[in-house]
């Protein structure tokens, strides 16, 4: 049975039904419709599954005729700027061509500035699943500003214009979610951070961070703490990378945010993190995602569409109505329940507190449930198998030695762990509803590498191969996406409700003039409510996001005017 964060029953059995549902439809998703090619191998390998769920509910009691995925991915990789750029190594990249007559400026055109947006810098699948909603956003807005003719995937659309008039001003145009639709977020392992740190089973843990709490699940994200916290508590973390030789204080390394990543003795619950990964690597060789507790902690709060340019495309925020985790079989559900509540509900509970500040509309904080159905591929579930079987060969090899009369004390789990050792895959998948079959009628599922952020195939040994290699989820290709809709706006002379005609006709005027910035293209283009609430959210206390490293500026790129 289902076991939902809701402690009253008013709801209770709808609520676990649509969980069901939920969970159901994305696991059939995955192995009817996504191809055998980038999953992982039974037995040998992992990998986390995530997908975006929509409910349609067409009657009055709020029951779900209808449920179909709009967006999932796999995936348990991120990657640092230079691990990704490294792929490129063969090709000589230009810098930026400012040309002042524009000659050198193209669609094909390829820098070094652009570069940083071609790489997908974190490879969860719930980061891919989030890309790839957007990815459908962009391309319904974009169809129904074109007026082109859907079909019959018309029953499969999210979104619905709303045209406003007044007295006063024109037509505007915006769009929201259709009635009845709903989205659900399914995931099949409790997402890495804190929502990832819960009691399992003694004999399922072999913990890798020390320390007294040995029943806590080792989550592996590194803790984002103040760097006068790290100091005071030293012999409870241990700081990673670089260190910062210029704060007085050798070996505390301090970010731009004057905060310290660290590994710690004794797991902390509600903290920021970082994604796992080496620890003794220097800062700019390091990945630096924030983990997927958090990340979906700010998506609950200011809607799955974030702070980007869409925000200006949207009536409303965006915002899941129920985040569905598949069963941990080594833990107590209950235990991994409560994770979720401290690391998504009440986190997000006093991040809202901020929000009505700047927006009027507050954010909708999710059901949370655990589902018993298991993705047997998943992280938990294959390391359940593992131990199983290899307590099994122990078993049976010490039954086998009694019968020989062997005296032997040697402990024969060595070798069948060492045989069953599994590891995460290094492919990602991805699907969105808006992928087309392949000629040959094959599903159109993109495979990325994790650790390099960039499509699966050969190494680029030209210019024009560069591109190529960008997955479609990447800031480029999303930012190619925006662009489109904000020039077919311009063609067909619609105004948008929440985006000034001033401010649309300076981002025109300065890409016409030469290049154009992806951050101040966002900063242009994104809608001024939801930017302040990114921003007391992530840099304000009280909020529990506050602290939260950003790589804005590193990861910004340039467009160039002609390049669409």
């Amino acid at each position: 049975m289902s076991t939902s964060s809701n402690d009253t029953n008013d709801g209770k059995d709808s609520q676990e039904c649509q969980s069901k549902l939920v969970s159901s439809t994305a696991l059939r998703h995955y192995s009817n419709v996504l191809p055998k090619k980038g999953k992982p191998t039974p037995g040998k390998e992992w990998t986390v599954y995530a997908a975006i769920v929509a409910t349609h509910n067409s009657n009055d009691n709020g029951n779900a005729h209808n449920a179909w995925v709009v967006s999932c991915a796999t995936g348990s990789k991120c990657t640092a700027v230079n691990s990704a750029l490294s792929s490129f190594s063969n090709v000589d990249i230009p810098p930026c061509a400012n040309s002042s007559n524009g000659e050198n400026l193209c669609r094909e055109c390829c820098c070094q500035e652009q570069m940083k947006g071609l790489v997908l810098h974190d490879s969860h699948a719930e980061v891919l699943a989030r890309r790839g909603l957007l990815r459908v956003l962009w391309r319904e807005i974009h169809r129904d500003l074109n007026g082109t003719d859907v079909g019959d995937e018309s029953s499969k659309l999210l979104l619905q214009r709303i045209t406003t008039c007044t007295e006063d001003e024109p037509k505007r145009v915006s769009y929201d979610l259709k009635a009845g639709i709903q989205l659900h977020l399914y995931i099949s392992d409790s997402p890495c951070g804190d929502a990832s740190i819960y009691d399992i089973s003694p004999e399922y843990n072999v913990s890798k961070g020390g320390g007294d709490n040995d029943n806590l699940n080792f989550t592996g994200a590194k803790i984002i703490v103040p760097s006068t916290s790290a100091k005071e508590a030293s012999d409870n973390f241990t700081p990673c990378g670089d260190s910062d030789t210029n704060n007085g204080d050798a070996g505390v390394p301090v970010n731009q945010n004057n905060v310290c990543i660290a590994r710690e003795r004794h797991q902390i619950t509600s903290a920021l993190r970082l994604k796992s990964g080496r620890s003794n690597l220097p800062n700019h060789l390091r990945s630096s995602s924030m983990s997927c507790s958090d990340k979906i902690c700010k998506w609950i709060v200011l809607g799955l569409q974030g702070s980007g340019i869409i925000s200006s495309f949207l009536l409303n925020p965006i915002f899941l109505r129920s985040v569905v985790v598949s069963r941990d079989e080594r833990a107590n559900v209950q235990s991994q329940l409560e994770a979720l509540k401290r690391a998504l509900v009440e986190r997000s509970n006093q991040a809202n507190e901020m929000v009505s500040k700047y927006h009027q509309c507050k954010a909708l904080i999710p059901n949370l449930h655990i589902c018993n159905e298991v993705y047997p591929q998943g992280k938990a579930a294959a390391e359940k198998d593992v131990h199983d079987r290899a307590t099994s060969d122990d078993q049976q090899g010490a039954s086998k030695k009694r019968k020989l009369g062997d005296g032997s004390t040697r402990s024969p789990i060595s070798q069948p762990m060492a045989k069953t050792q599994i590891s995460p895959i290094g492919i990602s998948i991805n699907w969105q509803t808006t992928c087309q079959p392949n000629s040959n009628g094959t599903v159109d599922v993109e495979q990325t590498v994790g650790a390099k952020g960039i499509k699966q195939g050969k190494k680029p040994k030209r210019i024009g191969d560069v591109l190529k290699c960008s997955s479609r989820l990447s800031r480029h290709q999303l930012f190619q996406d925006a662009l489109s809709c904000i020039h077919s706006l311009n063609r067909k002379r619609i105004i948008l409700k929440n985006l000034n005609q001033s401010t649309l006709k300076e981002f025109l005027l300065e890409q016409d003039v030469g290049t154009v910035n992806y951050q101040k293209a966002k900063l242009l283009l994104s809608e001024s409510d939801v930017r302040k609430v990114k921003a007391a959210i992530l840099k304000e206390l009280p909020s529990p996001l506050a602290g939260w490293v950003s790589n804005s500026d590193d990861h910004d790129f340039q467009c160039h005017a002609n390049y669409i």
